[in-house]
């Protein structure tokens, strides 16, 4: 009895019982995967790469969201007795914020292209990731890349100036405000395939 009460103990709260153990770390899949399942990391291939404190994890709307650099979200929460083990704890690396980033963003110059068919929410796309840009992290250089990767081909135009004010606008809270509310997409974009060599 002293036995079984052990093991229903044991089995009761898994998920901190491989949390003890390190477990949590073994993940599904073998995509961009390093050693033990656990997800690369940028520091793993730069060791010495600057980080500096993420804007976010001082704005109080944001506290409760900043993860921990290995925190998971458990493939299977619920099994049958007996099932649980070391090799089954198949998990996801959590999204969401880190504590510290890699790069000053004051310095971050920051594209949005559309490519491809259009699709509902595009708009809103553009508009949500200008504002946390700007916002959240403090970015204050952020272009519109128009028309699909065409945008990005600057032998579409004679010049480069000609180019850019023909292919690319500025986004800011006033050029994204009210864009949610149209549709299509105020970038443009195009289906058409462009080589990165071209």
């Amino acid at each position: 009895a002293h036995r079984q009460a052990s093991v229903v103990a044991s089995r009761a709260r898994p998920l901190e019982r491989l949390a003890r153990r390190g477990v949590c770390g073994r993940a599904m899949g073998s995509d961009g995967m390093g050693e033990g399942g656990d997800v690369a990391h940028l520091s793993d291939f730069i060791p010495d790469i600057a980080s500096y404190p993420s804007p976010l994890a001082s704005k109080p709307g944001f506290l409760d969201d900043i993860r921990d650099r290995d925190e998971r979200i458990m493939v299977d929460i619920a099994v049958c007795k007996g099932e649980l083990c070391e090799d089954d704890a198949r998990s996801y690396l959590r999204a969401g914020p880190r504590d510290r980033i890699f790069f000053k963003p004051e310095e971050v110059r920051a594209g949005i292209v559309t490519c491809g068919g259009l699709c509902p929410g595009l708009n809103s796309v553009v508009r949500e990731v200008t504002l946390s840009l700007w916002q959240n992290y403090g970015v204050r250089s952020i272009t519109g890349i128009r028309y699909g990767l065409r945008g990005l081909r600057s032998d579409m135009s004679p010049n480069l100036e000609e180019h850019k004010s023909k292919f690319t606008i500025d986004l800011n809270p006033t050029t994204v405000l009210g864009i949610h509310q149209q549709g299509g997409t105020i970038l443009g974009t195009d289906r058409g395939n462009y080589y990165a060599d071209a």
